[in-house]
C-alpha cells in the first residue's frame, strides 16, 4: 500500500492510506525540513537522533546527509505516526 514518490531532492515511500502524506511532501518541497540547517550541524557518518519524529521529515534530510556509513534513528512514540515514519 505504499507509494513510490520521486522528490526534486529525495525518493520516499508514503501510505497511500495515510493523509499524512501530504505533510510529508509539503515539508520537503517547501524546504521546512531545510537541508542546509541540518548541513551545519551534521556531516557523512554522523548519527542523527529524531524523537518525536512526527512523519520523519527530518530524518529523511538527515539520511541523505549522513550517508551509508552514518545512521539516524527516528522516534515516534503516538503509533499511527510510528507506522508512518517506519
Amino acid at each position: 500500500n505504499y507509494l513510490k514518490l520521486k522528490l526534486p531532492e529525495y525518493t520516499v515511500f508514503l501510505n497511500a492510506t495515510d493523509w499524512r502524506l501530504i505533510a510529508v511532501v509539503h515539508e520537503l518541497t517547501s524546504r521546512k525540513a531545510d537541508p542546509q540547517i541540518l548541513k551545519r550541524f551534521l556531516s557523512e557518518v554522523d548519527t542523527f537522533l529524531d524523537v518525536g519524529a512526527n512523519h520523519g521529515s527530518f530524518a529523511i534530510v538527515a539520511s541523505q546527509i549522513v550517508g551509508k556509513q552514518g545512521q539516524v534513528i527516528a522516534v515516534e512514540p503516538q503509533p499511527k505516526l510510528a507506522k508512518a515514519v517506519e
